[in-house]
């Protein structure tokens, strides 16, 4: 019998169920509401159909909501996970439709985008290290990168200064770009998108 400290638990079980919340969340929408990334099909102002709430940040002019959505599945008899990401349009909003903002918007898809990448990757080496992983093992993987992708997003906000600072926001479109053509092996498809 393994013994897991309450600690680990507890974390656990909030990562359960923050995973099961986000995947039925996202995927109880229908598809007229998602947009799956595409480096051919680039966000436009039409896709933002959401009302803005007042969440204390009043001098933003826009807000991006996307789903990284670990999906399980089982290859060769051991378990997997598919990872999908989609752009929410009835949750993402704006106020303003400047050029420099849409791209700022589209940059955050990006970074999404980019954890997708890395989350396949991660997935794809798990059983490298261990010969039938375990939903927590995964989950440990999953969270991890999780914790990064909103470490990234707020960084490149704080750097950025929501897209107002052309120079940075330059610096950052061109290091997403190229960690994006260093991760391009796992790349989303049209069958990463496919929704139940």
């Amino acid at each position: 019998m393994i013994v897991i400290p309450k600690r680990k638990m507890l974390r656990l079980i909030v990562v359960i169920v923050f995973f099961v919340h986000v995947s039925l969340d996202t995927l109880s929408q229908d598809t007229d509401s998602l947009k799956c990334w595409c480096s051919r099909d680039k966000l436009k102002w039409d896709d933002f159909k959401g009302k803005i709430t007042d969440n204390g940040s009043s001098y933003l002019s826009a807000g991006t909501a996307y789903g990284l959505i670990p999906v399980r599945t089982r290859k060769n008899d051991l378990l997997s996970y598919n990872i999908k990401v989609v752009f929410k349009k009835y949750v993402s909003w704006k106020t303003d439709t400047a050029d420099y903002l849409l791209a700022h918007e589209q940059l955050h898809f990006d970074i999404a985008e980019l954890y997708a990448r890395k989350l396949r990757k991660a997935i794809q080496d798990v059983p490298k290290t261990n010969r039938n992983p375990t939903e927590e093992v995964f989950n440990i993987v999953i969270q991890k990168l999780y914790v990064e992708n909103a470490s990234m997003q707020r960084k490149y906000d704080e750097e950025t200064i929501h897209g107002v600072i052309a120079e940075s926001q330059l610096k950052w479109e061109k290091k997403i770009a190229l960690e994006l053509k260093n991760l391009e092996k796992y790349a989303s498809t049209s069958a990463d998108c496919q929704l139940p």
